[in-house]
């Protein structure tokens, strides 16, 4: 799920994606152009993290706290679960470079050290790191992202170790030059493991019911002990990760016009039992209900 815009524009082009064994999205960049214009400030997060490049046009993008002004050359970086939306697009509109990445897509083995001591990279930030990195200051960053995207095109042998591999580079270099790392948390080896198939698991069956007690189980934590330990990583709750995932998939659905379905229909295809929940939830991560959405003359680009 990313920013809307008006007039009922859309342009977004996919650049390439990767995607695991079931067919679960781990990473995917696409670009994107917004027309001018001012928008509404929009209650939106999501999952995954996300790194956005200015290719063309000026415009402010908006967070909980602070607003940024939008220049070619910059780059903005958001953690899984942080509110940020275009507000503002100048005269001659805006041209971006998109990529989300699902945090697990991140680790790999418990013996690499960046795993481990980073568990919560992708969910949180420390307090002094900037959304914004200037255009000045984002040269190393754009080769890796331009890297990427030529991975990503060219999908030669290896391509997804490699886009990995240049992204785990990007990663360390917001660590050491821009402040990024909020308090490492530890875990061991069995934690780790655990949490790499929790969220396996929770990305191939949301839409269906899930139980605190069975998940906890498959983790082999207590059902208390698996809700304080799955918070203290991701810093949101279980069913707020769980719920964000359902969302996103509902607004993909009204998106493309309900597939000529009810907003009940979309609700249970989502993983909801009544309106009422889906309601709720859906106007508290985007911030208005499914009717309002589907009434809206704004669109996302996705």
């Amino acid at each position: 799920m990313n920013d809307f815009f008006a007039n009922g524009a859309k342009a977004s082009k996919s650049i390439g994606s990767i995607q695991d064994l079931s067919g679960n999205m781990l990473l995917k960049m696409w670009n994107a152009e917004v027309p001018a214009g001012k928008l509404l400030f929009q209650h939106h997060s999501h999952t995954c993290f996300e790194i956005t490049v200015v290719d063309f046009g000026s415009g402010v993008y908006t967070t909980n706290n602070k607003s940024y002004n939008m220049s070619p050359g910059d780059i903005f970086v958001f953690s899984s679960n942080e509110y940020h939306c275009i507000t503002e697009v100048g005269d001659k509109g805006l041209k971006l470079t998109n990529m989300h990445f699902e945090p697990r897509y991140l680790w790999g083995n418990y013996t690499d050290s960046f795993s481990e001591a980073n568990i919560n990279f992708c969910f949180g930030h420390s307090d002094a790191f900037e959304n914004k990195i200037p255009s000045k200051k984002a040269n190393i960053i754009y080769s890796y992202v331009e890297e990427i995207k030529k991975e990503l095109n060219s999908k030669e042998s290896e391509y997804q170790l490699q886009v990995k591999s240049l992204l785990n580079l990007l990663l360390i270099n917001l660590v050491r030059n821009f402040n990024y790392s909020d308090q490492e948390i530890s875990v061991n080896s069995l934690q780790f493991k655990s949490l790499q198939h929790i969220l396996n698991y929770i990305d191939e069956h949301f839409t269906e019911k899930l139980y605190l007690d069975e998940l906890a189980e498959k983790a082999g934590m207590s059902p208390n002990y698996f809700s304080s330990f799955f918070k203290k990583i991701s810093g949101i709750s279980l069913w707020d990760y769980i719920s964000n995932k359902r969302i996103n998939m509902a607004v993909q659905l009204l998106r493309e016009n309900g597939l000529g379905k009810n907003i009940l229909e979309i609700a249970t295809l989502c993983g909801f039992n009544n309106t009422t929940h889906f309601n709720k939830m859906f106007k508290r991560i985007t911030g208005m209900t499914p009717t309002e959405y589907k009434k809206n003359t704004y669109l996302m680009i996705h």
